[in-house]
């Protein structure tokens, strides 16, 4: 049995089984949650601002409207979770699992994407503005309306992905992959798209 009262006292919950828990509404800013299996939990509208939850385990888990500004979600694996309207400004989410993540109308400016794994992952409505998406993997992913300028997708991999009506003002898209990517409701006036392969 989990007691919430004692939680909100720690600044350590790593490596804890906290799997279905209800963490809604929480204060857990700056907490270590490292290596936390958090799969199924509920953090809706919870306060993890600059949160270690590096390698924590978030599989389907509900975040909708949290606030994870500067978070550290390194190598986290949130896939299937529920991400829609959370605020992960400048947070780190490189090489985090995020395939099939719900991330429609997320805050992800300014954070660090790098080799992220974002398969099937639905960016509709997205503010990715100035994020590092170096290397990541976007196969299949949903970017419609998405914000991506002055975004760096160096290298990325965007085969089959949805761009209607994304923003691409000044974004990066040198050496990407954008087969079968379809570019035509799409202004690339300002994009740079040096050895792309489209």
């Amino acid at each position: 049995m989990i007691n919430l009262n004692h939680l909100l006292t720690q600044k350590d919950l790593s490596q804890l089984d906290l799997a279905g828990v209800n963490l809604s509404n929480i204060n857990l800013s700056q907490v270590n949650l490292s290596c936390t299996n958090l799969s199924k939990a509920d953090l809706s509208n919870a306060n993890l601002i600059g949160a270690n939850l590096s390698n924590a385990i978030l599989t389907e888990s509900y975040l909708m409207g949290t606030d994870l500004r500067q978070a550290n979600l390194h190598y986290a694996d949130l896939s299937g979770a529920n991400l829609i309207a959370a605020n992960l400004r400048q947070a780190n989410l490189r090489e985090a699992e995020l395939s099939q993540t719900k991330l429609i109308r997320a805050n992800l400016s300014e954070t660090n994407l790098i080799k992220a794994n974002l398969i099937q992952a639905d960016l509709t409505k997205a503010n990715l503005h100035q994020a590092e998406l170096l290397n990541a993997y976007l196969y299949q992913a949903i970017l419609t309306g998405a914000n991506l300028t002055e975004a760096h997708l160096n290298s990325a991999y965007l085969v089959d992905v949805n761009l209607d009506y994304a923003i691409l003002n000044h974004t990066d898209l040198r050496w990407t992959n954008l087969r079968k990517t379809n570019l035509n409701r799409v202004d690339l006036t300002t994009a740079n798209l040096r050895g792309s392969n489209r």
